[in-house]
């Protein structure tokens, strides 16, 4: 009874499908099988495509190096001085609500102002990027994450294998992507 292809409801009599329908469904099923697997994977590859375009738009480069991060973050950390609690204090006293949105948009535009300078490998304490007004990708990060740190900021330098940048986190659970080579500066979360 596998092989029928059609039974009568009144009669009872069954109809055996031939060898070439027997194919020709194979071959219907194949291609609508093949097609939905095709569908699926493409709204997969769009939507994965969607996805790597958010993430290299709200971080630049999207492989982080978490070693160099973490240095950096740690040379930030032991950055507390009283130069640079005033140059933030300075830097920020135009901001009429205090908030840390607004201290860390003014410190991002008196540092995006500086000069972009390649420095390979060396790191300069921020006291000395503020004085040669010149960055580039881990010194300005390094500075911003200072000054935001001595007015009362949570703020940590982020490294991919070739790039870094500052992610601040602010009022109401959010965080600022603050990218001051490539000028960028947005709300991620």
């Amino acid at each position: 009874m596998q092989d029928v292809k059609y039974i009568c409801k009144k009669c009872g009599f069954a109809e055996k499908p031939s060898k070439f329908e027997s194919l020709k469904l194979f071959i219907v099923l194949f291609f609508m099988a093949f097609g939905l697997v095709a569908f699926f994977t493409t709204i997969g590859v769009i939507v994965f495509a969607k996805q790597m375009i958010f993430t290299q738009l709200a971080y630049p480069h999207n492989e982080i190096n978490p070693t160099m991060s973490l240095i950096y973050t740690s040379a930030v950390d032991i950055q507390d001085t009283m130069f640079l609690r005033s140059y933030a204090v300075n830097i920020t006293n135009s901001c009429l609500n205090e908030t840390l949105d607004c201290y860390s948009k003014a410190i991002y535009d008196e540092i995006s102002n500086y000069e972009y300078a390649l420095t390979g490998e060396h790191i300069y304490y921020p006291e000395d990027t503020i004085q040669l007004k010149s960055i580039d990708c881990k010194n300005g990060a390094i500075t911003y994450c200072a000054l935001m740190n001595n007015i009362g900021g949570h703020c940590k330098v982020v490294c991919s294998t070739t790039h870094c940048w500052s992610e601040v986190d602010i009022e109401n659970n959010r965080t600022i992507l603050a990218d001051l080579t490539f000028n960028q500066y947005k709300v991620i979360t």
